[in-house]
This record gives structure tokens, C-alpha cells and sequence, in this order.
């Protein structure tokens, strides 16, 4: 058996942060400002901030419903900009709950073929 020590040791122990959406409206009255919200996610994924968002997909409401963002900060206060700035929160279509999340574990796999400029997230 491991010591448990060793194994924390090398962890990867990336300070991320997490917000977790929650619509204050119906969806319909969210669709005038989903353009402006997707320019503004795909605008932090561009540059380096943006890790991964996404909606919950349960139920048949799913895109309708919560949603989850996770972002590269300085610290907590940085997140919190970055996610105040989001048009939906901004204008409070939705709302939000910030959390600090430590990326331990998991794998990410990339295919890339030269011959044809193809890649693929596995």
C-alpha cells in the first residue's frame, strides 16, 4: 500500500475557481443575452482564462437550467470579477455561487495529425 503522503505530494494542486450558474429568469427572457454571454466566455476562453463551462444536462430543460464555469485567477477576488462580468450575472438573469476548487487528479487527451491539421479532444 502507498503512503498517502507521497501520493499528495505529487498532485498537481492547481488553484482554480468554480461558479456554479442558477437562472433568476425563465429561459425566455435569457435568450436576448445569450449571444453576449457566449462572446464573453469564448472571448476568456481565448485568452487563457476560461478552463471549462458548460450547462448541467439533466432533464429536458437542461439549457435552460444551471450551468458551471470554471476560471484561472490570481485569487478569489479575480474569479469574482471575472465571473461579475459575465453579461447574464451582470444584468442578473442569473446568479451565482464561487468556489475554490483544487484540480488534483485527471487527464486530458489530445489527438493532432499533422499530415491534415486535424485534432481531437479524446
Amino acid at each position: 500500500m502507498s503512503d498517502p503522503s507521497e501520493l499528495i505530494a505529487r498532485l498537481l494542486k492547481r488553484q482554480l475557481f468554480v461558479a456554479w450558474s442558477t437562472p433568476r429568469v425563465p429561459a425566455a427572457e435569457l435568450r436576448p443575452s445569450l449571444a453576449a454571454h457566449l462572446e464573453y466566455w469564448i472571448a476568456q476562453e481565448k485568452a487563457g482564462v476560461l478552463f471549462a463551462a458548460g450547462p448541467f444536462t439533466h432533464g429536458p430543460r437542461a439549457v435552460e437550467g444551471e450551468g458551471m464555469m470554471i476560471v484561472r485567477a490570481r485569487d478569489r477576488e479575480h474569479a469574482k470579477e471575472i465571473f461579475d462580468r459575465d453579461p447574464f450575472h451582470e444584468t442578473g438573469l442569473r446568479s451565482y455561487e464561487l468556489y475554490d476548487w483544487l484540480l488534483n487528479e485527471g487527464r486530458i487527451g489530445i489527438q493532432l495529425d499533422f499530415s491534415d491539421q486535424s485534432c481531437e479532444l479524446l
